[in-house]
């Protein structure tokens, strides 16, 4: 068993982040097979399904600031409690047909509670996590690759045998109430009373330099990250003229590897170093991606998975060990920004693609690998401690 927190908490309590991990990938990783399917069953054009993509990380964002927040200062079974309900009705709410506007305030509904979830967690680990932070790290993100990988080929599986899309999220609640029975058992770390002292340590995070460089730096990886999940089954449906389940298994293929590249990241990073080693997959991920573009091998762009996989978790460890008790809020400031940015990227990559083509759209995501670098060599400056 992991060697955790300052409080030795529970081992169920690092069993429940593992199983909340894993539901989050499988419910974010469902939506890039299905994404096709809703725009046959609406009628949708790229822009539109890029607004579609837009509302839900609007929603993830409000998560992200409404759930942090909630969390801190009523306490994690009290704010994970209130998003497992708000998750259980939205995702309910998908299986009534209607038109294209009540699915998007579903999903809005689906996505903030996605935020919620995935910033209560992270903010947890960051507490508890505090020896062998990159492995502990690593393997949480790593049952977000299990779940990804095991949502994208479940989802392409179910739509091969002609199962609604909608039944496929209506299913996952059966885990949610796996997870809802745990909360009589689990426990958490108890949250202190806020100082008034509190908007002044903000306000100066805000100023600090490292934190807008960390916020540049995953920024553009997440946008990567997220951008394959979303388009690679169209892409490959419009560029290799694949159907939806066979490029759902290369996006399934993707998310195997990733969580491999989570399991086994964080041992690599404790030996060369977070910062080199974010280096090098970032290259390696670059690499990957823009051979699987030029020469039309959809097995590359999977094997991407395997070093895109430590972006998030690395981050996450770069954040504790550079600052110490200030990594949840630094955490709190960077995420809800990073879903501005990739909010503002689906808007565009969606306009790309409608308007000069999915392949060019394809460059422009591979782009933001090609500028992250310049991040991690500043960060290497400005760091106080050894990363």
């Amino acid at each position: 068993m992991f060697m955790y927190a300052a409080h030795k908490r529970s081992w169920l309590t690092v069993g429940f982040i593992f199983l909340n991990m894993a539901i989050l990938g499988l419910v974010q990783s469902a939506r890039g097979p299905v994404l096709p399917f809703m725009q046959t069953e609406y009628g949708l054009s790229y822009s539109r399904l890029a607004f579609l993509i837009t509302i839900c990380s609007v929603g993830m964002l409000l998560g992200v600031l409404v759930g942090g927040r909630i969390c801190e200062r009523f306490g994690y079974r009290k704010g994970l409690l209130l998003v497992t309900a708000i998750m259980f009705v939205s995702l309910w709410a998908l299986q009534l047909h209607s038109g294209f506007a009540f699915l998007v305030i579903n999903f809005f509904f689906v996505y903030l509670a996605l935020g919620w979830i995935d910033i209560a967690l992270n903010a947890l680990g960051s507490r508890i996590f505090i020896t062998k932070t990159a492995i502990l790290m690593s393997v949480t993100h790593f049952f977000f690759g299990v779940g990804s990988a095991a949502g994208s080929q479940y989802a392409g599986l179910m739509l091969a045998q002609n199962i609604s899309w909608r039944l496929i999220f209506m299913s996952v609640l059966i885990l949610y109430t796996v997870s809802l029975a745990l909360f009589f058992f689990v426990k958490f770390p108890d949250i202190q009373p806020k100082e008034q002292t509190d908007n002044a340590s903000s306000l100066n995070l805000i100023r600090d330099v490292r934190v807008w460089l960390c916020f540049g730096m995953i920024g553009l990886c997440v946008m990567f990250e997220f951008g394959i999940a979303n388009w690679l089954v169209i892409y490959l449906r419009d560029s290799h003229h694949m159907n939806p389940s066979a490029s759902a298994s290369y996006l399934s293929l993707y998310f195997v590897l990733f969580s491999i590249g989570r399991l086994f990241g964080g041992l690599i990073a404790e030996k060369l170093g977070y910062l080199k080693t974010l280096f090098i997959c970032i290259l390696s991920s670059a690499t990957l991606f823009f051979l699987g573009i030029m020469t039309g091998n959809a097995l590359l762009f999977s094997g991407v998975g395997l070093f895109s996989s430590v972006f998030f978790p690395l981050f996450l460890s770069i954040v504790v060990k550079e600052f110490k008790e200030d990594a949840p809020a630094v955490i709190n400031v960077i995420i809800p920004l990073n879903s501005v940015l990739f909010m503002t990227s689906s808007i565009v990559l969606g306009i790309l693609m409608e308007r000069i083509g999915v392949q060019i759209g394809f460059y422009v995501l591979g782009s933001f690998l090609l500028i992250a670098p310049a991040f991690l060599f500043l960060l290497k400056k400005k760091f106080v401690h050894k990363v």
